[in-house]
């Protein structure tokens, strides 16, 4: 894999080309419709989940301080557990100057076959001066026949911090079920006051020639992007060279970006993937927030 940075958009005929935009919002069919808005403020040392306002089915369960009160985990829940064409979940979340705050989600999000409309998934996250989030959620599954337009912005004032991944999985690799029908728009972004610091776009067409060409993702059927934003230089070799006894060294590549660390996964099994992005943020993450890795309670369930 390469070390530059990889923007994909949409192209109606072959199904992908280098360009640097998504396409616009199309109207779609009535479906569910999830928001939930939170926001986090410290409190002396500590910080808690002071707002919170929901609308239809997502939710977060209470917060959990496994580490002590500096630090508020919370779990994202979609209690349908996945998506249909004409569904729409919005998370947002802002982080007040000094507060700290780790989301994650139970299980693997599921978006299945639409007969026709399109499912939209945003979220965006807003990152206060001294504030920091990680943002680390299972893997967005695509089923054959899926129709998903997803975007995640992180908008952050100078003194912020990130620290997250996403993981998509386009068919379902040990069912033997390949993403041959139907498209994934997905978006990745950090934004520092209004001036991009890394921005990935792809749109992926089932049987189109991204998904299969070597320049794109070479017939796997696993992707994942995980970023640290200001991580110390230092670690770049370190922790490439840890990683290899985690992944086969083909199916991932480690950039450094003038402001972001980039560690890319394209291959055959979401697990690895996952092992891969956790590794790093073990290793990262002492250094990054000045913290050891205190892995959330719902990942041993």
């Amino acid at each position: 894999m390469g070390t530059g940075r990889v923007v994909i958009a949409p192209d109606d005929h072959d199904g992908g080309v280098l360009a640097s935009h998504l396409p616009g919002s199309t109207p779609q069919a009535d479906g569910w419709v999830g928001e939930l808005s939170l926001g986090f403020a410290a409190r002396g040392d500590a910080t808690v989940l002071a707002r919170r306002r929901r609308r239809g089915p997502l939710t977060v369960q209470r917060p959990f301080y496994p580490e002590g009160a500096s630090v508020c985990q919370v779990t994202l829940l979609h209690p349908p557990g996945g998506l249909v064409g004409g569904d729409r979940l919005e998370l947002t979340a802002a982080l007040d100057e000094g507060a700290q705050a780790l989301i994650t989600t139970p299980a693997a999000g599921k978006v299945y076959r639409s007969a026709g409309a399109t499912a939209e998934q945003r979220q965006g996250f807003h990152i206060a001066h001294r504030a920091s989030l990680e943002w680390l959620p299972q893997e967005t599954i695509l089923f054959s026949g899926a129709r998903l337009r997803s975007r995640t912005r992180v908008d952050l004032i100078p003194g912020g911090r990130f620290l997250g991944w996403e993981i998509v999985c386009f068919g379902r690799p040990h069912g033997a079920e390949r993403f041959d029908a139907g498209h994934g728009g997905i978006a990745l972004e950090l934004w520092e006051s209004g001036a991009p610091l890394f921005v990935e776009r792809g749109r992926y067409v089932g049987g189109g020639a991204l998904m299969t060409a070597p320049w794109g993702l070479a017939q796997q059927p696993v992707m994942g992007t995980w970023l640290a934003l200001d991580a110390p230089p230092r670690l770049t070799e370190s922790l490439r060279a840890e990683l290899v006894a985690v992944a086969d060294p083909a199916h991932w590549g480690l950039s450094r970006l003038p402001r972001v660390l980039a560690l890319r996964y394209r291959g055959p099994s979401a697990a690895e993937a996952r092992a891969l992005f956790v590794k790093a943020w073990t290793l990262v993450r002492p250094a990054l927030l000045g913290r050891d890795a205190i892995s959330p309670r719902i990942w041993a369930t």
